[in-house]
């Protein structure tokens, strides 16, 4: 079991060390949108314009500097969902977590190629790219776990929205933390 982790953590760790290279505006991953609360002056459009995207580039570093804990937390419970679809073809909580390191490991690799295509201007092929994720994930569940292709279809789709599920909530999460503590902008009166 040492062989998937060193893999994993090499991908993790070479995909959080250029994240950490590219400027901020590159990797916007949130955009935060300020709304007054009943009985609160609205802002002037400059004011919001600038408290919008100091929130969003503070909300996106969380994001990309706490993902990393983030995912070590949730591979695991990826792990766990595996085993609560397939605990038939494999009984054992650690070749669940075997499988989820392996996959996770993939996942690193595929974001760690979509940086530099950001980074050259190449966006909207870096965008696809994320897709190979998708593409892998349905045949490895059928190698490693067995079973009919219309099981792998649907146990993969349900195992895919659960997980993305968990992950856009730790995600925003994330970011909605980072900022909630920001103290409102002022208004300016005219």
């Amino acid at each position: 079991y040492i062989k998937p982790l060193r893999l994993y953590l090499t991908c993790s760790i070479v995909f959080f060390a250029l994240t950490a290279l590219v400027p901020d505006t590159s990797l916007r991953v949130i955009r935060m949108m300020y709304r007054a609360s009943p009985g609160e002056a609205p802002l002037d459009p400059a004011t919001q314009r600038q408290w919008e995207e100091t929130s969003s580039a503070r909300a996106s570093r969380a994001i990309v500097h706490d993902l990393p804990r983030a995912m070590f937390v949730l591979m695991p419970f990826f792990a766990v969902l595996t085993w609560v679809l397939y605990r038939r073809a494999r009984p054992f909580y650690v070749a669940h977590l075997y499988y989820s390191i392996h996959f996770h490991a993939f996942v690193f690799l595929v974001l760690t190629l979509t940086i530099p295509l950001i980074v050259v201007g190449a966006r909207p092929v870096a965008q696809l790219l994320p897709w190979a994720i998708f593409a892998y994930h349905f045949p490895s569940l059928h190698r490693v776990f067995g079973g009919t292709r219309l099981q792998t279809a649907w146990k993969g789709m349900l195992l895919w929205f659960a997980y993305l599920l968990v992950i856009v909530a730790t995600m925003v999460s994330v970011g909605i933390w980072s900022v909630r503590n920001e103290p409102r902008p002022a208004t300016t009166t005219a």
